[in-house]
């Protein structure tokens, strides 16, 4: 019985070695509650292994996706409650092998007031030299109303008085880091409500803060921001 026991742990030992590892990420590292969110597992260990039978016939060179330097897999999930999550970690086997990701932890807030018009700032702490600062903002739209014969035709554009708010990189208020921009898109959205339908442009950014020496601060000023509205009010963001 301690012998078999002793062979199912060394069994499983094996099998844990001799698991090929996938990298897996997440595009937003604090979605809001339904917001949705892209999740994505790098594929290159498993295509390498699919396609390794044409080497000896062709010269292989594996296709990669338009935005990544490598080949992968990706799907869009949708936050239902708020607190702590995680995905992970995901095991496939192929040929014989095992491919296994790695666990993401990942916390979910609660979305956006009804409100066409704001500009939030999130920093989150990833590890103890990188921090992602999150940035999102809504642009009130304005509905033209265009009559031509009978029927009305009706365009939405943002107000072109706002601009969507950025941080660029100052070298003069920046020290001690590296800030790179990871993630961000802008589209049309609505908020139905019972009287109403509020429609604005809707931008999303994310940075990628790496610190260069944890024991100097990292301190974010108004400066290294442009086109903040004028409503915002701005305190320093104390990276470390």
């Amino acid at each position: 019985m301690n012998l078999g026991f002793s062979l199912i742990i060394t069994l499983c030992f094996w099998i844990d070695l001799s698991a090929q590892t996938l990298n897996l990420s997440i595009s937003n590292p604090q979605p809001r509650l339904g917001q949705s969110f892209i999740v994505t597992v790098n594929i290159d260990t498993l295509n390498q292994t699919l396609f390794h039978f044409l080497s000896s016939q062709f010269k292989v060179s594996l296709t990669k996706d338009q935005c990544s330097n490598t080949p992968e897999m990706s799907v869009a999930l949708e936050a239902k409650k708020i607190g702590k999550d995680e995905i992970g970690p995901l095991t496939i086997e192929f040929n014989g092998i095992k491919y296994k990701t790695n666990k993401v932890s990942f916390d979910v807030v609660d979305s956006l007031p009804a409100v066409n018009k704001g500009y939030w700032i999130r920093k989150i702490k990833v590890d103890d030299t990188t921090v992602v600062i999150l940035t999102e903002q809504r642009i009130p739209a304005l509905t033209y109303y265009d009559h031509s014969g009978n029927s009305v035709n009706i365009t939405t554009k943002t107000n072109d008085e706002e601009k969507e708010a950025e941080l660029t990189w100052m070298d003069s208020d920046v020290a001690n880091a590296k800030i790179d921009m990871i993630g961000g898109h802008s589209e049309m959205q609505s908020i139905h409500l019972p009287d109403k339908e509020l429609k604005f442009k809707y931008c999303y950014w994310s940075y990628k803060v790496i610190i260069i020496d944890k024991n100097k601060p990292v301190i974010l000023r108004k400066s290294v921001f442009s086109n903040l509205p004028d409503y915002y009010k701005f305190d320093n963001i104390v990276v470390n």
